[in-house]
């Protein structure tokens, strides 16, 4: 495996490439709040926060963000539908990477904004908007993602250089069991599938958002 230089782009910090399922590929300038587009030969902006963002997941109505001030839903035109922020033990964090499971619930890494160590937690948010600590007190929680099997998720702690693998149950969407942890050089994930199952939530601007899933196809993307 060779890496080659793909496109030059003058980003702070390049980061989250994500595969849509139109072929399209959304990445981010974390630091910037900039999220671009690439279909084709240069990326295109597509839309910019007053604050960072991670990365940008697909939704069936749209978009799902994940920033400084927590997930936020957006339609296909990045108008903001809803926001669920991050919990209070958390309010000096900002979102890292997150992936979203088949259930269509989501696994999330949030970090602490000035990277203290220990002060970062992996958290699984339900399609009841319900924020659940996971793991707490890791450092910089990336490289989320769902295995193939779709009974596991995988994730690590960049700073640690520690790969933690999780069962996970689907009926409570609940990680069940710490499979082991191993050392590695960088988060990367392997598979998604499906997207944000937004049946049923009640979200901060009052409106209730019913049976959004996404197509639950798989698309492979690394972080």
């Amino acid at each position: 495996m060779k890496a080659q230089l793909w496109e030059r782009v003058g980003a702070d910090l390049g980061e989250g490439p994500q595969l849509f399922h139109d072929g399209s590929i959304r990445w981010v300038d974390l630091l910037r709040g900039l999220v671009y587009r690439k279909q084709g030969d240069d990326s295109v902006l597509e839309h910019s926060y007053p604050y960072e963002v991670s990365k940008v997941l697909p939704w069936q109505e749209g978009f799902i963000a994940l920033t400084r001030e927590g997930i936020e839903l957006h339609n296909s035109n990045f108008d903001k539908v809803s926001r669920i922020p991050l919990p209070s033990a958390h309010i000096q964090g900002r979102c890292s990477d997150g992936t979203v499971l088949p259930d269509g619930s989501l696994a999330l890494g949030i970090v602490d904004r000035n990277l203290r160590s220990g002060a970062g937690a992996l958290v699984s948010v339900g399609t009841d908007c319900e924020v659940r600590a996971v793991i707490r007190d890791c450092s910089i929680p990336n490289g989320i993602a769902t295995l193939a099997s779709q009974e596991s998720v995988v994730w690590t702690d960049s700073a640690t250089n520690t790969l933690t693998l999780f069962q996970w149950t689907r009926a409570r969407t609940t990680f069940t069991t710490r499979v082991g942890a191993h050392s590695a050089v960088d988060g990367k994930t392997r598979w998604s599938r499906g997207g944000f199952n937004g049946r049923s939530v009640g979200c901060t601007v009052g409106r209730r958002i019913s049976h959004s899933c996404f197509a639950s196809r798989d698309y492979r993307h690394s972080h």
